[in-house]
């Protein structure tokens, strides 16, 4: 109790929290999650999901020809074989780079004549109408090779032939492998071009 004659003592109330500028509320300090345990599930990992993840090789598909001759097509496949591949065969029109020996352009009278001499040496011999003319073919080779081998063999005879470069339609073979891993690829590529046959690498989607 105060003693008589005592002055009051004034106690002065607890000032309220400011919100001027300047003044700093501080919050309680919430646990973060590892003290107090929480195991959010839904929280992804994104470190070790990267690490973890399997790359998807990248796959091809071969394409051969079309090829025109059997031997050829035989080489091709056993190529394929050889390294593990089983190709799909699609017969389909195409061209083919071929040499016509050509001897010469005659009226229709002078054509006939001079096919029946040149048939005495080789029967393969045919005629096409060309520039109003008929001009006569000895032989058609598609190695350029034997066709010059054969111009001589008929300058023996007295039939000069020039070779004639052409494109034929032919009915071929192409042969199709898909899904193609890498490795093979480059290994199939440089056998099938050395046997001069056309080959295309295309990516599969």
């Amino acid at each position: 109790m105060p003693q008589a004659g005592a002055e009051p003592i004034e106690i002065a109330a607890t000032p309220p929290v400011s919100k001027e500028k300047g003044s700093t509320v501080i919050s309680p300090k919430m646990p973060d999650q590892k003290s107090s345990g929480i195991n959010d599930e839904n929280i992804v990992n994104l470190k070790t999901e990267t690490t973890t993840d399997i790359p998807i090789p990248e796959l091809y598909s071969i394409e051969i020809g079309p090829i025109f001759r059997k031997h050829e097509l035989k080489e091709a496949t056993n190529i394929l074989h050889d390294n593990g591949l089983n190709p799909e065969k699609i017969v389909e029109m195409g061209k083919v780079e071929a040499f016509r020996l050509f001897e010469g352009s005659y009226t229709r009278e002078l054509a006939n004549k001079r096919l029946k001499e040149i048939r005495k040496v080789v029967d393969s011999a045919f005629v096409i109408p060309e520039k109003g003319k008929l001009s006569i073919y000895v032989a058609t080779y598609h190695d350029f090779d034997k066709a010059i081998q054969k111009s001589k063999q008929l300058a023996q005879n007295n039939i000069k032939v020039i070779a004639v470069p052409t494109e034929l339609k032919m009915e071929g073979t192409k042969l199709v492998v898909k899904q193609v891993r890498q490795p093979n690829i480059s290994t199939v590529q440089d056998q099938v071009s050395k046997i001069g046959l056309p080959v295309k690498i295309l990516k599969s989607d």
